[in-house]
């Protein structure tokens, strides 16, 4: 299977955001991170406060409940990448990738 050229060079510029930028990246990702988690506990607390003297129908609690797990999804998967970019960083060639990008951006 071959990648598309447009979703190829996306992957290439974020690649090269995060070696030319790594600290601003780590940054944003740990925002996010935190971000997330805040936002997805929120809501399931919201959620789980609701269903004991519910005043929403329970399709609204349900759906709170589902964003919240939603969000603390996203929140694990971000904290996660950003706990794995120092294990992932040696192994990556910045030249190879820096030539990727100049040949896919002429």
């Amino acid at each position: 299977m071959r990648a598309a050229p447009n979703y190829k060079k996306k992957v290439i510029s974020l690649f090269v955001r995060a070696i030319t930028q790594e600290e601003n990246e780590l940054r944003k990702w740990s925002r996010n991170t935190k971000l997330c988690n805040f936002v997805g506990v929120l809501l399931i607390f919201a959620a789980i406060l609701e269903s004991i003297e519910p005043h929403w129908p329970i399709w609204g609690i349900t759906l709170i409940g589902i964003v919240g797990g939603f969000s603390l999804g996203l929140g694990i998967l971000f904290s996660t990448s950003v706990l794995q970019w120092p294990i992932i960083r040696p192994f990556l060639k910045e030249d190879q990738i820096l030539n990727a990008n100049d040949e896919a951006h002429p």
